[in-house]
């Protein structure tokens, strides 16, 4: 059953079920499986988390660099690249894996989506005691300070954490 309050002659969305059905997941491709489940909803959610971390973390990156420059040496580099082609590929399976009925393919799909999601879920937490000074591996990076702290918690404490949890 769907859930409406009327607003100035609009209806909107109150229950996360009716939200699912709505005309902007249509718009953008997510969770349009022809029997939607929780697994298609959580699965579309992360392909949102997925897509806003794409667009934040580039953000983080520069403000990284602006503020303390780029010699951050090549572990920091290849790690910092490596997480972040990863959690954009990532995006785009959980997409598409939202939008498929379940068959033996998406269920291996779904299978690397949890393998992704568990190992990143452990860097991210080591990611945030490194942002908080709890933890320092100086070849990764130092703990940042000001505008980069802030940059690095929007991008992987507020939207990543969530993403690969």
């Amino acid at each position: 059953a769907r859930t409406f309050i009327t607003v100035s002659n609009d209806a909107r969305c109150v229950s996360t079920a009716s939200c699912f059905e709505r005309a902007i997941f249509r718009r953008v491709r997510l969770c349009q499986a022809p029997s939607l489940t929780l697994s298609h909803k959580i699965l579309g959610t992360a392909a949102v988390l997925g897509f806003v971390f794409t667009a934040a973390h580039p953000v983080a990156v520069l403000v990284t660099v602006l503020h303390d420059g780029a010699a951050w040496g090549v572990t920091a580099w290849s790690l910092n690249v490596a997480g972040y082609l990863a959690g954009v590929g990532f995006a785009f399976l959980c997409q598409e894996v939202s939008n498929k009925e379940a068959t033996e393919e998406v269920k291996r799909m779904a299978f690397w989506i949890l393998v992704w999601s568990s190992i990143t879920f452990g860097v991210r937490v080591l990611d945030i005691l490194m942002l908080t000074g709890a933890v320092v591996i100086e070849e990764i990076y130092h703990t940042p300070q000001a505008p980069t702290l802030y940059a690095n918690i929007v991008s992987e404490i507020v939207v990543a954490f969530p993403y690969a949890s």
